[in-house]
């Protein structure tokens, strides 16, 4: 589970295109990743394959994932928002999501609300 609040952002360092999928190398700062650990990239609930502390953490995207999600158009030196998966028993701000992802949409039109954007989707 996320809170969908942004903790860091990362650096594609890599993109391996394979026949079961895609592999990312992502740079980060965090120190308390593991391997096999939640992390959520862009809003969508990955697993750390590798990880290297305070340097990158890899992850495989299977076609599933590559179908629903927009990580078939990322590229090397794109940025990324990374959070942690949250603790059940600590503080949280934010929303409870799960960072799982059932579809993508166009974004219809950006119009500007106050000092903030406000979009439509298709």
């Amino acid at each position: 589970m996320f809170t969908g609040i942004v903790e860091e952002t990362g650096r594609i360092e890599a993109v391996e295109d394979t026949d079961a999928g895609r592999r990312l190398r992502i740079t980060t700062a965090f120190e308390d990743l593991t391997a096999g650990a939640s992390i959520a990239v862009d809003g969508a609930c990955l697993t750390v394959e590798e990880y290297e502390p305070g340097k990158r953490f890899s992850v495989f995207l299977a076609e599933e994932t590559l179908a629903r999600t927009t990580f078939d158009r990322v590229r090397e030196g794109d940025g990324v928002n990374l959070e942690l998966a949250m603790a059940a028993d600590e503080r949280f701000d934010g929303h409870v999501v799960q960072g799982h992802v059932d579809g993508t949409t166009a974004i219809a039109d950006i119009e500007r609300i106050g000092d903030g954007p406000a979009s439509k989707a298709r």
